[in-house]
């Protein structure tokens, strides 16, 4: 059956140990802490850090989803008590701690406020959590039937939130008054455009670490800064593809050779390698062009070196 152990008296700077009346933790499934103050408290269990509100009840749950102990989880359980940061005078200031052993669940497995608290907690207008130690969760959030003990919704003091976890997708949507919005989810970026500022690099704003892809996968990354895309845009014209192909050695007879553009080009340019002074020149056939090759000559009959460019428009 649960627990309720003797309530301890909250002081500001305190700190407390919660008690557990000598039941070792492998008979343990939830410890309930109820913390009737107006101070805030930062709680940890062993790798686990979070925070209890001034007025809330916070149940804890020592298992995860197969009914094993979470990672980490080693007892004691310290409390440290913070600010205090509901206004007046601290007239009752108690914990109240209820153990809930193996196959008990508390009534409530969600935190949240007290009822009778000395400010309606549910229309406070701003939250405010100074002098605590770094990464204090300050809004926490957890749907019913969520065992992730991090909630849903975490947002720490300096700077770091996470949203989502195993049961529910993390997301984001930032919209403005264009009317158009970007939303962020773990795996996913879609915005209608990505616009960056004057004379600004997109590596200076953007950062995409590991394989990556944007306009519904026809923008695409290998995370060792290649990338691939269906065709370039410019001020005036566009290129969609582009191989450079050869060296062959090209004579007087009309040959075909490999361009490899995987398309129909619409433009080669030829090259041909060399330092010799003599006036040679090298050539393709447009109309018998195909998607793999192309037909060059020279003007030499012993054949030149031949290097060249192949485009699609």
């Amino acid at each position: 059956m649960s627990v309720l152990e003797a309530d301890q008296t909250i002081v500001a700077n305190g700190v407390l140990t919660v008690e557990t009346g000598g039941i070792t933790i492998q008979y343990l499934d939830w410890i309930e802490l109820v913390n009737a103050s107006a101070f805030a408290l930062s709680a940890s269990i062993g790798s686990f850090n979070f925070h209890i509100p001034a007025w809330y009840s916070y149940p804890f749950n020592l298992r995860d989803g197969n009914h094993k102990l979470q990672p980490g989880v080693v007892l004691p359980m310290k409390l440290t008590v913070g600010a205090q940061t509901i206004p007046g005078p601290a007239a009752v200031s108690t914990l109240h701690t209820t153990l809930y052993q193996n196959g008990e669940t508390p009534a409530n497995t969600q935190p949240g406020p007290l009822g009778g608290s000395p400010i309606n907690l549910s229309i406070a207008t701003s939250i405010v959590s100074t002098g605590y130690p770094a990464a204090t969760s300050i809004v926490f959030g957890r749907p019913t039937a969520d065992l992730a003990i991090l909630g849903a919704t975490n947002i720490y003091n300096n700077g770091v939130a996470d949203f989502g976890d195993a049961t529910y997708q993390g997301e984001i949507t930032l919209s403005g008054p264009s009317g158009n919005s970007t939303t962020i989810t773990n795996d996913s970026i879609t915005t209608p455009a990505l616009t960056t500022s004057a004379n600004a690099t997109v590596g200076a704003i953007l950062s995409v670490v590991g394989l990556s892809s944007l306009d519904n996968g026809f923008w695409s990354s290998d995370g060792a800064g290649n990338q691939d895309c269906v065709s370039v845009t410019f001020t005036a014209g566009k290129i969609s593809r582009v191989k450079a192909f050869g060296p062959y050695t090209v004579t007087t007879a009309p040959t075909l050779f490999n361009h490899n553009l995987g398309a129909v080009p619409d433009l080669i340019l030829l090259q041909i390698v060399g330092t010799s002074t003599a006036a040679f020149s090298a050539e393709y056939d447009d109309s018998t062009l195909t998607s793999i090759q192309a037909k060059l000559t020279s003007n030499s009959a012993s054949g030149v070196t031949v290097r060249g460019l192949a485009f699609k428009f």
